[in-house]
């Protein structure tokens, strides 16, 4: 099977590439910074917060499935706006792309951050994991 894998330079990245891999999947691999990939079929480096190029790459490879990794990592739950558009908009526009060209299987992974890792002292702040009104503080 085709499977497109985003944010595959990152940490959870490099092991989904590697294991589909080892199972015989042709994976594309696609991150915004240039990286030690593993064994992908192909490298191609893209924004998936620009809708366009989203897009593009859905279209340019037509995957089997999708498995979005692409995502930001904030310690302490920090919330700006640079995260926000990371781990939603580009969240939004890979299904977006693959619901408009057909792609039947997408996996939208996440993490222990957007519960916030909590604030040193043991307690978590009341607007974590997210309150959006702090975005544009």
């Amino acid at each position: 099977m085709k499977v497109l894998v985003t944010g595959s330079a990152g940490r959870f990245g490099r092991s989904v590439v590697a294991a589909l891999a080892s199972r015989g999947h042709e994976v594309i691999g696609v991150d915004l910074t240039p990286g030690p990939q593993g064994p992908c079929a192909a490298v191609l480096p893209a924004d998936v917060t620009d809708t366009g190029e989203a897009f593009e790459v859905v279209a340019r490879y037509r995957p089997e499935a999708i498995v979005h990794l692409a995502a930001i990592a904030t310690p302490f739950g920090r919330t700006d706006a640079v995260t926000y558009r990371v781990n939603t908009s580009a969240a939004f526009n890979v299904c977006q792309a693959a619901v408009r060209l057909g792609v039947p299987r997408v996996i939208v992974a996440s993490s222990p951050t957007v519960m916030g890792y909590g604030a040193p002292g043991g307690w978590t702040p009341e607007y974590l994991p997210l309150d959006l009104s702090l975005i544009h503080s």
